[in-house]
């Protein structure tokens, strides 16, 4: 629109001026001046138009439908778009209050995007920092990773010295002695396989042709493990108020 209204006034052409638009929303938005979206380029529109007018060219808008098969139509809104997105420049120095909320909506999204950004890197630095890396030289060992994963987590738990043994809890509070719960030994002869020709115990992790025979004895235990826990539970089932009526009698013959 005001492409043409620049070339009517540059080439001095005759009146009357008729534009072509095919944008119905276009047209609605040259009805006023307003502040609304394209309130700048409305306000030069206006301004050409009163120049023609001025000269006794009247200026008329028509609607026409799209310009489908129209040479050049593509380049002509490609260009519309990307003048309808600059500020406005020649005489008219003021900017548009749609303009202005168009560039801070814009600003505050980017801004956003690039919090939102550095968040996920960080957090992703994070996570590869608390990823767990196996120990230099350890490999995937097959037959463990076959197994299911209760017992194949009980093995490499041993294997790292992470097991749920006296030390080990001691070691990382959740335990006040050392001694073995059930046995009351302390066993300080599991080493790290790190120095395993010093340890026979981590030579065995060590060597893969004795996986499946630790495997086989870690269920073992495991197994007995269940069991025993399965007798204490049935038992204090069994005892269920027993030891609280036992004490009222105590206490009433006290």
């Amino acid at each position: 629109m005001i492409k043409a209204l620049e070339l009517a006034l540059a080439d001095n052409l005759i009146g009357p001026i008729r534009v072509h638009l095919d944008a119905q929303t276009a047209i609605s938005r040259l009805q006023h001046t307003q502040p609304d979206p394209g309130q700048a380029l409305a306000l030069q529109a206006h301004a050409l138009a009163r120049k023609l007018q001025a000269t006794s060219r009247s200026v008329t808008i028509h609607w026409v439908p799209g310009h489908r098969g129209v040479p050049d139509n593509k380049e002509a809104d490609r260009a519309a778009k990307k003048t309808a997105g600059r500020p406005p420049t020649s005489k008219y120095t003021g900017i548009s209050l749609a303009y202005i909320q168009r560039a801070c909506s814009e600003t505050a999204r980017a801004t956003k995007a690039n919090w939102l950004t550095e968040k996920l890197a960080q957090q992703s630095q994070q996570a590869m920092g608390q990823a767990y890396h196996p120990p230099k030289g350890w490999k995937l060992n097959p037959i463990a990773a076959d197994t299911y994963k209760r017992l194949a987590s009980r093995y490499y738990q041993f294997k790292t010295r992470h097991a749920p043994i006296g030390t080990y809890l001691h070691r990382i509070k959740t335990q006040d002695s050392p001694r073995c719960l059930r046995c009351s030994r302390v066993e300080t002869r599991v080493e790290t396989p790190r120095i395993s020709e010093q340890s026979p115990e981590a030579r065995l992790f060590e060597d893969p042709k004795t996986t499946k025979a630790l495997l086989a004895f870690i269920k073992a235990i495991r197994e007995k493990e269940d069991y025993q826990q399965a007798e204490e539970q049935t038992c204090r089932a069994d005892n269920w108020g027993i030891e609280a009526l036992d004490e009222d009698e105590r206490n009433g013959e006290g």
